[in-house]
C-alpha cells in the first residue's frame, strides 16, 4: 500500500484523531506516542490535508503579505485587510521642531 493508497482510507473522524495525537503527543485512550509515531501522524496529516483542503485550510498554513514588496497590512486577528475593510494608517501630527 502507497501513501496515496493510505491516504484515500482515512475519513475525517481518523484525520481528527491523528491531529489530535499529533498536538497532545497522545492517543485517545491517554497512551504516549512515540518519537515515530508522532512523525508519521504528522506526515498523514499533512498527507490528508494535501488531498482534502484548500490551501488556506491546511495544518501550518501562513498567509503571506500579497501586496507591493510584502506591503500589505494585516488586521490584529490576523487576517488580511483588504480594500473593502475599514482599514485607515494613522497619521501623526507633524512636529514643530
Amino acid at each position: 500500500m502507497n501513501i496515496h493508497e493510505l491516504i484515500a482510507r482515512i475519513d475525517p473522524g481518523i484525520y481528527e484523531h491523528l491531529k489530535t495525537a499529533v498536538e497532545t503527543g497522545r492517543w485517545q485512550n491517554g497512551a504516549t506516542l512515540s518519537e515515530e509515531q508522532r512523525a508519521l501522524c504528522l506526515q498523514a496529516v499533512i498527507a490528508y490535508d494535501l488531498e482534502h483542503k484548500p490551501e488556506h485550510e491546511r495544518v501550518g498554513y501562513v498567509a503571506m503579505p500579497t501586496g507591493a514588496c510584502g506591503s500589505e497590512k494585516f488586521a490584529p486577528d490576523g487576517i488580511n485587510a483588504g480594500a473593502g475593510d475599514d482599514y485607515r494608517p494613522v497619521k501623526l501630527p507633524e512636529s514643530d521642531a
